[in-house]
């Protein structure tokens, strides 16, 4: 988190966890939603949405609040990285389908949806994605 209070993971139980960096304890409920392995995670520079990339060929948006999804990003196939943009607007991810994909990240009063890249960028290897100045690489 933005403020060093608190630490997130995720992996192969398909779970998100908050963890709080004075104890070492879980904060909460897992953030629940992924059936397969969350690969990375990113937050949004002011800290209040997540990011998720899986194997399971999707994005997923969530508000940090309440630890709800609030939008999925499909892919091909598995989503390796995930990143958003210095701005917070949009998010970047890539994955086993050699495509960067541009999401624009959709207003709280959208609701959940399944949605489609607006953008995408295909390459013949994914190796790194980074935002500039987002203080995240995959």
């Amino acid at each position: 988190m933005p403020d060093g209070k608190q630490l997130i993971s995720a992996g192969v139980d398909s779970t998100i966890r908050i963890w709080a960096s004075s104890t070492w304890k879980q904060v909460g409920e897992p953030l629940k939603g992924h059936t397969e392995v969350v690969w990375m995670i990113a937050l949004n520079p002011t800290g209040t949405l997540l990011a998720s990339a899986s194997r399971e060929h999707q994005v997923r948006l969530w508000q940090f609040s309440d630890r709800r999804t609030i939008a999925i990003f499909k892919h091909t196939h598995e989503v390796c990285c995930v990143t958003f943009s210095t701005d917070g607007k949009h998010i970047f991810s890539g994955g086993r389908d050699k495509m960067i994909s541009k999401w624009a990240v959709p207003s709280l009063e959208d609701g959940l949806e399944d949605q489609a890249s607006d953008d995408a960028l295909r390459g013949d290897i994914l190796k790194e994605l980074a935002a500039n100045n987002a203080q995240s690489t995959c």
